[in-house]
């Protein structure tokens, strides 16, 4: 309304609407426009000074609408249909409508042209959309941080699975220069997560110092004001890379503003009236608008484009790339169970036998599967990692030691045990192991234990009376020996009334020891008839 006052009264005092349109750099037909409306309501030259005032404030009381459709305005309109189309789909801004028409149709006006159109022909959009609240800015310095979020961006087709997908955008804003790096995925998973990182820290060609994120479970296990909880496989790629998270406090975007503006860029600027045939194509194109579009328009913040202001100021200041980019190790918990193995992606890894029943970390990367103590942290076993499912990874020294050495033993082993106590005990424990089968092993210990309960003097001599016989049941052998000195010494005295005694009385027994004694009461009569004098 001041320049329309000032364009009435210098017409007023005689000024010529080229002189106006030289003096003011509007337009003749908006001069033309504003005389018409004040004429309406009473304008002349012939007014005096007071009469000219009053009228000039009739104008502004009633806020006379100058008219201001120009040819713009009506080459504008020819695309109104289009615009309409445009605007019904999901995630379209004005700004992206102006780009969509510009590859369409080469159209030559402003954005800000058409702003106005919109404002005049379209609901929400100019005077009608909400105010938005004030917040504090806070400046940082080139190469400090960085703000990370996920943003939800509708489906995108996936050629591995050859079906349409909720897809997820990854923005990371850099918070100087306003540089962004996008890439579109399909879930949020720890690894998706971290496999973002490393391809933004690769675009930038650097680090930064910290990296502000929300509390996504990808990144923090347990938020908190003071002591967030992160997630250790980030942590772990956060000290490959020597940048330092920063997590905002629970449902406060606004402490990461710069990134959570940009989240809704891919949407409304790369996907919005496109359609891409699948992911990976609407990744390239998003490699592409980085580079080469967003980052070449004049941020209002900076007064700067964002990659001159990032070449400028900010690259100098990451941190550089380490010499191998950072390989996701995957974490998890695993209960050891009896057989003092843990179980990972359906292979098995020992642990000490002292951790049997508990509950320990395990951390696997491409190469190594590593084993922590969960009260102390500490590893405790590493393990080359199997790429297939099924194979074990066994320390025997992570056995009880009788276990372990029970496992290291074979038929060789007991033999040369053998030999120590005699040739009948070899002769004997070797008729046992023959196939070196799991059972004759445990009968060929269960065996040479006996010199260890009763003697090795006395296990030779059974053993050389169970040879003559041809007998080989552990049983026989262990009551034998249970026998042996009263049978063997009442023999050795040559008297056989005694030994006869011995075998007819299995008669006065009770029936289940008759059944029992029998066979070692023959084998003894059979043995020691060959052996001494009866």
């Amino acid at each position: 309304m001041i320049e329309i006052r000032e364009v009435l009264y210098q017409y007023h005092q005689g000024q010529t609407i080229k002189a106006l349109k030289r003096s003011f750099g509007l337009a003749r037909n908006t001069i033309r426009a504003i005389l018409v409306e004040a004429e309406a309501v009473g304008f002349s030259r012939s007014l005096s000074k007071e009469d000219l005032e009053i009228i000039l404030e009739k104008m502004i009381l009633e806020k006379v609408k100058v008219p201001t459709q120009t040819p713009v305005q009506d080459s504008i309109h020819v695309y109104h249909a289009q615009i309409e189309r445009w605007l019904s789909e999901p995630y379209m801004t004005g700004k992206q409508v102006h780009r969509l028409l510009k590859e369409s149709y080469q159209v030559c006006f402003s954005d800000r042209s058409l702003y106005r159109y919109l404002e005049e022909h379209f609901e929400g959009y100019g005077s009608n959309k909400e105010k938005k609240r004030t917040t504090l800015r806070i400046p940082t310095t080139p190469g400090h941080q960085a703000q990370v979020d996920f943003g939800d961006v509708g489906k995108l087709y996936d050629p591995f699975r050859r079906q349409q997908r909720r897809a997820y955008a990854f923005v990371m804003t850099l918070s100087h220069s306003r540089y962004r790096f996008v890439r579109f995925v399909f879930d949020q998973t720890v690894e998706t997560w971290i496999d973002c990182h490393r391809r933004a820290f690769e675009f930038f060609g650097g680090v930064p110092k910290t990296i502000v994120i929300d509390n996504l479970k990808a990144g923090v296990i347990k938020a908190d004001v003071y002591d967030p909880i992160i997630n250790r496989a980030y942590a772990d790629c956060e000290r490959h890379y020597s940048f330092v998270v920063d997590p905002a406090l629970v449902r406060t975007p606004r402490h990461k503003g710069k990134v959570e503006r940009s989240i809704f860029l891919p949407r409304q600027q790369v996907l919005a009236g496109r359609i891409f045939a699948h992911i990976e194509e609407a990744n390239e194109y998003a490699l592409q608008w980085c580079r080469h579009q967003i980052s070449q328009e004049v941020t209002r913040t900076t007064g700067r484009k964002p990659f001159d202001l990032f070449m400028a100021e900010e690259k100098a200041a990451l941190i550089p790339l380490p010499a191998e980019p950072f390989c996701c190790p995957i974490w998890t918990k695993a209960l050891v169970h009896r057989d003092c193995h843990i179980v990972f992606q359906g292979s098995f890894y020992s642990v000490p036998n002292t951790y049997v029943g508990q509950t320990v970390f395990v951390r696997a990367d491409s190469a190594l599967v590593q084993i922590y103590d969960e009260s102390t942290n500490a590893v405790i076993k590493r393990h080359p990692r199997f790429k297939e499912k099924g194979q074990w990874r066994t320390d025997l020294e992570d056995y009880p030691p009788k276990a372990a050495d029970f496992i290291q033993r074979n038929s060789t082993t007991y033999i040369e045990q053998a030999q120590n106590i005699g040739p009948h005990t070899k002769r004997f424990i070797q008729d046992l192991v023959t196939a070196d089968t799991w059972r004759q092993r445990r009968k060929a210990a269960g065996v040479l234990g006996l010199a260890e309960k009763f003697s090795p003097k006395d296990l030779e001599e059974a053993c050389q009376l169970m040879n003559k016989t041809h007998q080989t049941d552990h049983k026989t052998l262990k009551l034998l020996l249970e026998n042996h000195q009263k049978i063997i010494s009442q023999a050795r005295k040559g008297a056989p009334q005694s030994l006869c005694s011995f075998v007819h009385s299995r008669f006065l027994r009770d029936p289940s020891e008759f059944k029992a004694f029998s066979k070692v009461v023959w084998t003894l009569l059979t043995a020691t008839k060959e052996l001494l004098p009866l």
